[in-house]
């Protein structure tokens, strides 16, 4: 009776194991059938090094696209860093068929050592993204310096600045005004020099305040420029008028001050500004225990006044220099600074 009992307990535990390893079997079938009906994109070159190229040569590069696995590669999107960078692709890969990705840089406009870097997004379960990179060092076709201008002066003033151009190999080449977005206020002219290159006189000669922005292009013959764009910038305040531009007190006699009421000497400077309106000040500086500062604001004139009076006393014998400094609120010139000058006798 024993015996019948292990032999059943025995063959319980035999069959067991037997179903435990059958579903085991199964299982691992079942995930290789999964991993087997899965695509595989397989790039052998993911990386390209396209050398030393010229400013606005054309960079093109086709990577082969292979779909190594059993099921249908597809291409959700592709990415690129940098409008200059253009792709073409088939969205779709069948197992064991090979695609391209065809890869177009423009490198006009750009300088030095270049990293473009492309992302593949697809259905690869191993690798949903793949990120291609194509490296070039690009020299520059024509020298520009420099390549923008910034005018930032007062009105009424004429403002000057000057562009170079040149070839790096310093050869000849043709520059030629082709048209210009700039202000009525922004003249400039075109010269040639006896070493090959060329100067871009600009002047902005704005008689009121102004704030603009505008191109001057020019065309060359130079094969990967022919196009040369030059951004001026120009914010020109109101300017402002000192009158006189020095306060000068003379000669005064120290003791008609001393035994009389004489009251004290005063002097005054006027500022008017090109917008016709009077120029608001913020602060005064000046020696308080000698001077005291008055300031007057003639509105329909559109002028400024400030007075000035000297204390005689307070002054040793001898000529005396100092200085008015005076703060505006206005943006193109936050300070002026007006001499003083005294002969005490």
């Amino acid at each position: 009776m024993m015996n019948r009992l292990i032999k059943s307990f025995l063959s319980c535990i035999c069959f067991f194991v037997v179903f435990v390893v059958i579903l085991s079997g199964n299982t691992v079938t079942a995930k290789t059938k999964f991993i087997k009906k899965s695509p595989l994109l397989v790039i052998e070159e993911p990386n390209i090094n396209a050398g030393t190229v010229v400013e606005g040569f054309l960079i093109r590069h086709t990577f082969l696209l292979q779909n190594r696995g059993d099921a249908p590669l597809h291409i959700t999107k592709v990415t690129t860093d940098c409008g200059c960078t253009k792709v073409k692709y088939d969205k779709i890969v069948e197992p064991d068929r090979n695609s391209y990705l065809r890869v177009a840089f423009n490198t006009a406009g750009e300088a030095g050592s270049q990293v473009k870097t492309i992302r593949i997004f697809s259905n690869d379960p191993l690798q949903p993204e793949i990120i291609l990179d194509i490296t070039a060092k690009v020299l520059k076709a024509v020298k520009v310096q420099p390549d923008r201008i910034f005018f930032n002066g007062l009105a009424g003033r004429e403002l000057k600045q000057t562009v170079t151009i040149c070839a790096p190999d310093n050869k000849p080449f043709s520059l030629k005004f082709k048209k210009s977005q700039l202000s009525d206020q922004v003249g400039f002219s075109i010269e040639k020099k006896k070493n090959n290159s060329w100067l871009v006189h600009i002047k902005n000669k704005a008689q009121k305040a102004e704030t603009s922005r505008g191109r001057i292009f020019l065309t060359t013959d130079i094969k990967y420029r022919p196009l040369i764009t030059i951004p001026v910038y120009s914010r020109i305040h109101d300017s402002l008028m000192v009158i006189p531009l020095k306060i000068d007190f003379g000669k005064l006699k120290k003791i008609l001050y001393m035994a009389t009421k004489t009251p004290n000497p005063v002097r005054s400077v006027n500022l008017k500004s090109s917008n016709k309106k009077a120029p608001k000040i913020t602060s005064i500086d000046i020696d308080p225990k000698r001077f005291a500062a008055k300031i007057i604001y003639l509105k329909d004139m559109g002028i400024t006044r400030i007075e000035i009076s000297a204390d005689v006393k307070n002054f040793e014998k001898g000529p005396c220099q100092a200085m008015l400094e005076l703060s505006l609120d206005s943006p193109g010139q936050r300070t002026i600074s007006v001499p003083v000058h005294l002969d005490i006798q």
